[in-house]
């Protein structure tokens, strides 16, 4: 199971798809306008596709980032126990009130409708293709990391903190374990990681967009910590693959979804990437 748990933790290296490569190729393709055509829709088969033979592509400086990330994995699931105790101790029915209010909401989408729905709406009126793109970007994340956190749930069987009574980190089950064990990673943590970093990398040159959704999204992770649904490695793995989703998505489409100015039968254009 442990080995199952290093191959989940080597996906952190979604976010290595080297963007600049896909942005030099979208660039000279024409801007189509935004909106839910066939197009859209299929991204979501190929983008999934994309990350799941991912790790083909992979080179010495990926390999080396999935060390990192499997040591830090590694050491989490190592002291899970002693983190949930911390959380336990410090919990209070003011944290609690805040989850279940908030963070919980926020995690399962109940929140994150509204917010996108919003979002496109405005950016439809005022015909602002940034934001029609990135509201459109950031529901493909949540429905993706969503479909594949589902998967990876009832492949791992992870029994929950308050599952066992003692809580056991290492009840894991495997796929034809216990259906109601479904711990491994954080649904809530790896859904709104994806959509915080979709929505930062649109923005990233609005300061104050980023800071308040990796926040948002750091603050949802620890909230189901504290409310004893998951283990603190459930949570640090959520976070590593909703990013390194989000960054897969961004990266195949944020450069031909903005960067491209057009003019004359001579395909004149300007350019520009991060």
């Amino acid at each position: 199971m442990s080995r199952l748990y290093i191959f989940i933790l080597f996906l952190f290296c979604f976010i290595y798809q080297r963007a600049d490569g896909q942005f030099s190729d979208t660039l000279t393709k024409p801007v189509r306008k935004t909106g839910i055509d066939r197009a859209y829709i299929k991204s979501y088969f190929t983008d999934a596709g994309s990350i799941l033979v991912s790790p083909v592509r992979w080179e010495k400086k990926e390999w080396s980032i999935v060390a990192v990330a499997t040591g830090a994995g590694m050491l989490s699931l190592a002291y899970d126990r002693e983190i949930r105790d911390f959380f336990q101790q410090n919990r209070s029915p003011v944290t609690d009130k805040v989850s279940r209010y908030f963070f919980n909401p926020l995690g399962s989408g109940l929140y994150l409708a509204p917010i996108l729905g919003t979002l496109y709406g405005v950016g439809y009126f005022t015909q602002d293709e940034t934001a029609m793109q990135a509201a459109l970007r950031c529901v493909e994340a949540y429905i993706i990391s969503a479909g594949f956190v589902q998967v990876t749930k009832h492949l791992m069987h992870r029994a929950r903190p308050y599952q066992l009574s003692p809580a056991d980190p290492y009840q894991w089950e495997g796929p034809f374990g216990d259906f109601s064990y479904t711990s491994f990673p954080s649904g809530h943590t790896i859904t709104v990681f994806s959509v915080a970093t979709v929505l930062s990398s649109y923005y990233r040159g609005t300061t104050w967009v980023p800071i308040v959704s990796y926040s948002l999204a750091a603050l949802t992770g620890l909230s189901r910590i504290s409310t004893d649904k998951h283990w603190a490695s459930d949570v640090l793995t959520g976070a590593v693959l909703g990013y390194g989703i989000g960054k897969l998505i961004v990266n195949k489409h944020h450069g031909r979804d903005r960067f491209l100015l057009g003019a004359g039968c001579n395909q004149i254009s300007l350019a520009y990437r991060f």
